[in-house]
């Protein structure tokens, strides 16, 4: 994550310098600037990291002190953030929505957020998920359970977005949860890819590769999970 920092500095620097996004590398600098953003964004609203931050500040310290501390590796004109809201609200880099882009994520949870601020980001306009959506497409903890945060994340993004997602309730059964999804605006000609997948879990797949981009109902009752 360190590195998605340096990524988030050096996009504030292209921004104050003015340059234009009209070459390949400039793309490029874009996507990186969105994965950066999308990556500190889902970490400063996670409980586990605030509670890790807090961990390594000196206990005499307070939580703002030790986030100024935190945050002086940022541009002067951002140092005062101490809290998301600031952060988020600090989020103003008029980035233009970028064309042509084929990007993979493959991971767990974490790599899921990245992919859903990109993706929302991608097809809203380039506009950010607002942190009071309840609910909300970064935040399961919002829905009742996971396969309504399936369903309501890709009705969100429909028609760019098919979902080979499935999760039983209860305790995580790893034989059978699976969360495959494939976004394609074909306007900007933007396509990501996102690929479960849990350390030794071996990955799965619902859908043949020639049909991930055909319709398909999202699988709710575990008797009709299937794999190829």
């Amino acid at each position: 994550w360190i590195g998605r920092l340096y990524s988030f500095l050096v996009t504030k620097w292209i921004h104050h310098s003015k340059m234009v996004l009209i070459s390949r590398k400039a793309v490029i600098r874009t996507v990186v600037a969105m994965s950066a953003i999308s990556f500190f964004d889902y970490y400063l609203r996670s409980q586990s990291f605030v509670k890790s931050l807090h961990n390594a500040i000196d206990p005499v310290q307070s939580p703002t002190r030790g986030m100024q501390k935190f945050i002086s590796a940022f541009p002067e004109h951002i140092s005062n953030i101490s809290s998301y809201q600031d952060f988020h609200n600090s989020l103003d880099f008029g980035i233009p929505v970028p064309c042509n882009l084929n990007i993979a994520f493959m991971g767990d949870s974490l790599t899921r957020y990245q992919y859903l601020d990109l993706v929302y980001f991608l097809s809203h306009n380039g506009t950010w998920v607002s942190l009071e959506d309840r609910p909300n497409l970064v935040i399961e903890k919002t829905h009742p359970d996971w396969n309504d945060f399936y369903e309501f994340t890709n009705k969100i993004l429909k028609p760019h977005e098919n979902c080979d997602c499935f999760r039983n309730e209860g305790q995580m059964n790893t034989n059978v949860v699976i969360e495959n999804r494939y976004f394609h605006d074909s306007r900007n000609n933007n396509t990501v890819t996102y690929l479960q997948k849990f350390g030794e879990v071996p990955f799965k797949t619902s859908w043949n590769v020639s049909d991930i981009y055909h319709h398909h109902e999202l699988v709710k009752n575990i008797e009709n999970v299937s794999f190829v």
